[in-house]
């Protein structure tokens, strides 16, 4: 008797835990969500992909095996797409359903010899590396348009690419002001990343999500409670070389106290070519014209993400890591992150179209957004 009590309670509490840790998992989607710091959880919340269809049927690539998919919808969040209606997840890969109305594109068409093979609404395709072809490339809302977004649960040991950690040690004075919910001015100076290039808001398409220094911006006055004078004045289609021609007008000039510095996706296309020396060199004299008129400004040099492969877009960019790394060295209240890498642990999955807003260089919403997540990191211990 006293056997078979031990071995009843023993199941009693296996069964409380087992409901303790089966958490009901429901849709839900805000700031906190969307800053949520995936390879640090257990969840992704809207995974954009792009279903592409051929001979075996229309299906797309998440970057981990779900455990549960909570919900997947359209490019606007608004349209839910039901399981057994519309999809079903099959042989690692996300299926579209005969009859549903999910968008998607001709894996055929992402890189044709002859433009005629492109949807009609691209008009200015990029070509090939190899000068071989052309490359679906649209700086409008088409692709952004052609893209699902899927949130699920996952097994977090999947993900095998860089855990970006804390390094607000390095960051004192805005340490400081974050602590305090203080006062400080907050400049991005970059590219057309920077810009927000194929953000959702800069579409004006829904969702409408905020460029990644509004969202930066948006994160250390709702999390922190400080008060941010934000600035962004950086420029599409330009490079370090710019960056330090115009120094003194967009960058000292607006007195920074924490200042984002993101070239290098221009600087190392097979069109520019510039050498990591120069690169370095010019990174390093943007730091000291701003540090010559405010000694105490910090800095978070960023790395951007890849091109894509088959563009001439393509060339030196993962070369300008290493120097990044060494600027944050030898400058002093100076960090760095890389888009680079986790980038590429994602692509082992999926396809560069799914994460990108042009197809060729700018991240849509959700590559944004893990921008977003590898910035918060910075500021975050565990």
């Amino acid at each position: 008797m006293k056997k078979l009590l031990i071995v009843l309670l023993c199941c009693s509490f296996v069964f409380l835990a087992a409901a303790c840790n089966s958490k009901e998992v429901t849709y839900d989607y805000g700031f906190d969500q969307m800053k949520e710091v995936f390879w640090e959880s257990d969840i992704v919340y809207n995974e954009s992909v792009v279903m592409l269809k051929d001979e075996t049927g229309t299906s797309g690539s998440l970057m981990f095996t779900p455990k549960k998919i909570v919900s997947v919808r359209d490019y606007s969040l608004e349209v839910e797409y039901k399981e057994g209606v519309d999809w079903e997840f099959r042989d690692g890969k996300l299926w579209m359903l005969e009859g549903s109305s999910m968008a998607y594109l001709l894996r055929s068409q992402l890189v044709v010899q002859d433009k005629a093979d492109l949807p009609e609404q691209i008009a200015n395709p990029r070509p090939t590396k190899d000068g071989t072809g052309w490359i679906l490339f649209s700086e409008s809302a088409f692709i952004t348009m052609h893209q699902i977004f899927v949130t699920y649960t996952y097994d977090n040991a999947e993900w095998k690419g860089p855990r970006p950690t804390y390094q607000g040690d390095k960051l004192p004075k805005t340490m400081e002001k974050l602590s305090t919910g203080g006062e400080f001015n907050l400049l991005f100076y970059g590219d057309s990343i920077f810009v927000g290039a194929s953000a959702t808001a800069q579409l004006n398409c829904p969702p409408f999500m905020p460029r990644i220094g509004d969202l930066t911006k948006e994160y250390f006055s709702r999390d922190y409670g400080c008060t941010v004078n934000y600035k962004n004045t950086s420029k599409g289609g330009q490079t370090s070389r710019w960056g330090i021609q115009n120094v003194q007008e967009l960058a000292v000039a607006n007195n920074p106290d924490l200042m984002f510095i993101g070239f290098g996706m221009n600087d190392g296309s097979t069109m520019q070519n510039i050498s990591v020396a120069e690169y370095k060199q010019n990174i390093q004299g943007i730091i000291n014209a701003v540090r010559a008129k405010n000694a105490d400004c910090e800095f978070v040099l960023v790395g951007g993400m890849l091109p894509n492969p088959l563009d001439v877009a393509n060339g030196i960019q993962r070369d300008y890591v290493p120097a990044l790394e060494q600027l944050a060295e030898e400058n002093s209240n100076t960090v760095t992150i890389t888009m680079a890498a986790i980038h590429e642990e994602m692509l082992k999955n999926k396809n560069f179209i799914d994460m990108s807003g042009n197809n060729v260089n700018h991240p849509n919403d959700f590559l944004i957004r893990t921008y977003l997540m590898n910035i918060t990191t910075i500021f975050e211990k565990d």
